[in-house]
């Protein structure tokens, strides 16, 4: 288990387990390989807001990664940056949920947003002006990994005894991992959350963390 996290700090224990996990994609010789080994790590927490929330997590990851120049996020278009789509859009076949990478494409147009293609064979590719709402994805709630499963994950709690960490999330969050997962934060946290059942929540959880 590591400490809490704080913001600012780019020593914490954290940003070496993000570089581990976010390099090899970043360094990718591919839009497909850079998909395949994005799903080997994941940042997930309970929040979308606040400071251990999606918004912050996706800001010291892009901290992290640009500090050691694995990106460039001087826009929110560059290469590496991996968005989460948030509206279905039927006629282009993306789906809430739907995970991709932005990666420059090869037929010298710039950057296009690369998604896996049925059956996961190879790729599919869309302009950025095509893509419905989505949101940066080097962190996600756990809500929304549902269904999602990679290699190792960091799971951060949200640094305070928060009602949305019922035991069922924080189960559900740990089982997102096939090999290990890295808890971050408090014992206590743990604790609060392992006794605090999802019907105490009163559907809050579910409500807030979509």
């Amino acid at each position: 288990m590591l400490p809490p996290l704080v913001q600012t700090d780019p020593s914490h224990p954290l940003a070496e387990m993000i570089l581990a996990g976010y390099r090899p994609f970043l360094e990718a010789a591919s839009p497909f390989a850079a998909l395949t080994l994005f799903e080997q790590f994941r940042l997930l927490c309970a929040h979308r807001t606040g400071p251990m929330g999606v918004s912050s997590l996706n800001r010291y990851a892009e901290k992290v990664l640009s500090l050691h120049r694995l990106i460039e996020p001087n826009t929110p278009w560059y290469k590496g940056r991996p968005v989460l789509i948030q509206a279905n859009s039927y006629p282009l076949r993306l789906f809430n949920g739907e995970t991709g990478i932005l990666w420059p494409g090869e037929d010298g147009e710039g950057l296009k947003a690369f998604f896996f293609s049925e059956g996961r064979e190879g790729v599919r590719s869309y302009s950025l002006r095509q893509l419905p709402a989505h949101e940066t994805a080097f962190a996600m709630t756990i809500h929304k990994s549902q269904g999602s499963e990679f290699d190792w994950v960091a799971l951060v709690l949200p640094g305070e005894d928060s009602a949305l960490l019922s035991r069922e999330l924080f189960y559900t969050g740990i089982s997102r991992a096939r090999r290990q997962v890295v808890l971050v934060g408090r014992p206590q946290e743990i604790e609060a959350a392992v006794g605090r059942r999802v019907e105490r929540a009163s559907g809050l959880g579910e409500k807030l963390t979509g």
